[in-house]
């Protein structure tokens, strides 16, 4: 409970300012009648909770993660973390410290041996991949050709995999309308930039940096509440990385909770808010940005620690 004295005052304050808020007024209010009075802390801090909530929100939350490998040997320990809106949690570490088993566990392709996840305040341990994409999860994966595109379906059928089998792309006869899935591909086209001779062309005769636009156009404008992006620039060139980094600001911007997985420690610093660090399967430190640097993050993830 939240008493009205000058300690949770300043506590209420302070974690105001933690969260966005620069300045809070506590001076005293006048009433219709003349009279003035002190407003409670407790009615302050639910206001501001109303106000801020969109940026206090922890839309996605895992508590005390267990996770084995395909060896059935723990690959991560008791991780818990949480993101928020309007956030980009970064977690960097060395790979092979579970980060890929975590990113399979919170997306549901692999079984999660004790711990819970949250999407938007609800349990999702049992949801499937697909209930929970449906529920606001959307994935950019580190590798695109192999989870994130059907190299032989055209550009238009990559672009709505996933929203194929309901309106407005199938008829009420279950019938897939080819011209509204053609309108709603050359406006993604159009949108993200998208170099290719057709909508019709395959994916896989794509470069890279395109086959990625083609992934981020389809995940994005799914509008999610979550977005968990895994390598999102590995091997693509500068031009290519710009864009998906700018992408994902946006997204950010918009109100998407992003869980940023990067080995490129120059990109979590760039992107982040708050920054995780893994390290042998342990979460050993969660940063703002503005209070760490390159140097302790790396010693962070090495098992070290900057005393």
């Amino acid at each position: 409970m939240i008493k009205d004295s000058p300690e949770d005052i300043e506590r209420v304050v302070q974690y105001c300012k933690d969260h966005g808020v620069e300045q809070l007024s506590l001076r005293p209010m006048r009433k219709p009648d003349g009279e003035t009075f002190a407003p409670k802390v407790a009615t302050i801090f639910k206001a501001i909770i109303m106000l801020i909530g969109s940026i206090i929100t922890f839309l996605f939350l895992v508590e005390k993660l267990r996770i084995l490998d395909d060896r059935k040997v723990p690959a991560v320990r008791d991780v818990s973390f949480e993101v928020r809106k309007f956030e980009i949690l970064g977690l960097a570490g060395v790979e092979g410290n579970g980060q890929n088993e975590l990113i399979e566990v919170l997306v549901g392709v692999r079984k999660l041996e004790s711990g819970k996840i949250y999407l938007k305040e609800k349990l999702i341990n049992s949801f499937s991949t697909h209930e929970r994409i449906e529920s606001g999860l959307s994935q950019v994966p580190e590798d695109r050709q192999k989870r994130g595109l059907i190299l032989d379906f055209s550009v238009a059928e990559n672009l709505i995999l996933g929203r194929h089998y309901k309106p407005p792309f199938t008829t009420k006869r279950w019938r897939l309308d080819f011209k509204e899935i053609s309108d709603f591909s050359n406006q993604l086209i159009a949108e993200y930039s998208i170099k290719t001779p057709s909508k019709d062309t395959l994916v896989r005769y794509l470069s890279g940096g395109t086959q990625q636009r083609v992934v981020v156009a389809r995940e994005f404008s799914t509008k999610p509440s979550v977005i968990i992006a895994s390598q999102p620039t590995r091997g693509l060139d500068v031009g290519a990385t710009e864009y998906v980094r700018k992408k994902l600001v946006e997204m950010r911007d918009k109100g998407c909770a992003i869980f940023l997985i990067s080995a490129d420690l120059d990109e979590i610093m760039t992107l982040s808010d708050r920054i995780a660090v893994i390290y042998e399967g342990k979460i050993v430190a969660i940063k703002k940005r503005s209070e760490t640097n390159e140097l302790e993050l790396g010693l962070l993830m090495t098992g070290g620690k900057n005393d």
